[in-house]
């Protein structure tokens, strides 16, 4: 049985991955033929331990239930894969820190460890975020939802998260005007006409206003964000340390 600490196998042809490893710490298989994980992962196989995984650029559609065991695991890499969805298995994943999913077609992010400080879910096809899902995520600090499906977000209750990113998405002035938080920097632009197409289904294709929206966010005298967005206009300023005011205009 090989003994290893640090595993790099990516940038071949594997279709699968060995069961018969030991004391594997980091594993690095992306960009090779990968359609499943062993089925297996106890540490009689050597994956218990495993603290970083990367297998990006592969042909996943699952996680095997076993995923559950890697309770060690910090940095999970699963982005250009063929995932829909990805199960419950990720709440008892309590040590991970790093999430990358994107480029994948899930729709609804799973239950996450609250142990989450970044997450990067970009171009799948996520639809809405409900703060009860998310309030537990109270050190996670960067979300990357661009390119996605979003019509509808509620995350008033994480008071830790810096950056949102929500571009190209199907927000329209009333659900961009909710979520507005002075913690958080916001980048929202392109919910605009262009989505029209991809959005038709959750907005039942009606008709789009041609305005554009201005977002204006300043943290304080030496940072002032401006983004641009449609269908509204909304300028947020940072006046103190203390407070922001925010007007809305449809």
């Amino acid at each position: 049985m090989l003994i290893l600490i640090n595993r790099y196998v990516d940038h071949n042809q594997l279709t699968n991955l060995p069961q018969n490893w030991n004391e594997v710490y980091t594993l690095e298989a992306g960009y090779n033929n990968i359609s499943s994980l062993p089925s297996t992962v106890s540490s009689y196989y050597g994956y218990l331990r495993l603290e970083s995984l990367s297998v990006e650029h592969n042909s996943l559609k699952a996680l095997p239930a076993s995923f559950t065991s890697l309770t060690s695991l910090e940095y999970l890499q699963l982005s250009y894969n063929n995932f829909k969805s990805l199960g419950p298995s990720f709440m008892s994943l309590s040590s991970l820190v790093s999430l990358d999913i994107s480029h994948n077609e899930i729709t609804k992010l799973p239950a996450l460890p609250s142990s989450l400080s970044y997450i990067e879910a970009s171009n799948n096809k996520i639809s809405f975020l409900e703060s009860a899902n998310m309030s537990h995520l109270t050190r996670l600090y960067y979300l990357n939802l661009g390119t996605n499906l979003v019509d509808g977000i509620n995350l008033t209750s994480n008071y830790r998260l810096f950056i949102l990113n929500l571009t190209d998405n199907c927000l329209e002035c009333t659900t961009a005007s909710h979520f507005i938080s002075s913690n958080t920097t916001y980048f929202i632009c392109d919910n605009s006409t262009q989505n029209t197409t991809r959005c038709a289904a959750l907005w039942n294709a009606k008709t789009l206003k041609s305005s554009v929206i201005g977002v204006t966010i300043a943290f304080n005298a030496f940072l002032v964000l401006s983004i641009l967005i449609s269908n509204c206009l909304m300028l947020v300023e940072k006046e103190s340390k203390g407070g922001y005011t925010a007007v809305g205009y449809g």
